[in-house]
């Protein structure tokens, strides 16, 4: 590795390393990857010598983030089929070996401590949902109130008003 790269190596190695300090989910570790790979590849586009795939295969074997990386390594099929499928890591798709090469090399120690596998919904679904909700609860109301209800309530605010004129007339 050219020092370029290896300062790039470095930079993002600390970055993942503190990342995943506090990240606990295979959805969040994802997305900071995915970060780091869209950033290399700005970085890469005009440099011919300089390569994202190598550089993320680098920090992902560093060993400063064997122990951080070995819960995830527990979940490489896991990792996989969510880069392979979920839109929202489509960047990491040209990564998927290097990923899966990785993760495979690092032996799985901390199995189901403290590591999230759901995946939240995409927002354009709970969009979905949410306007299906307002569609279905707006058609009860409105079936709701039909006519009979519509004259029982004209009668109690005629009947309101009724004791109102009286009160004000009476005083």
């Amino acid at each position: 590795m050219s020092g370029t790269n290896g300062f790039y190596i470095e930079k993002y190695v600390d970055e993942l390393g503190s990342a995943l300090s506090y990240i606990h989910s295979i959805d969040g570790f994802l997305i900071k990857l995915g970060t780091v790979a869209h950033e290399l590849e700005e970085i890469c586009r005009d440099n011919e010598e300089c390569s994202t795939a190598s550089i993320i295969r680098e920090i992902l074997k560093h060993p400063k983030l064997r122990k951080k990386l070995s819960r995830f390594s527990c979940y490489t099929g896991e990792i996989i089929e969510i880069i392979n499928t979920d839109p929202r890591h489509k960047i990491l798709r040209k990564y998927v070996d290097v990923i899966k090469e990785c993760l495979e090399h690092i032996e799985c120690v901390e199995e189901d401590k403290g590591v999230t596998v759901y995946t939240p919904e995409a927002l354009w679904v709970k969009e979905r949902k949410e306007k299906e909700y307002f569609v279905k609860t707006k058609i009860k109301i409105s079936k709701k109130i039909g006519s009979i209800e519509i004259i029982y309530m004209i009668l109690g605010l005629v009947s309101v008003l009724f004791v109102l004129s009286m009160i004000l007339l009476l005083a």
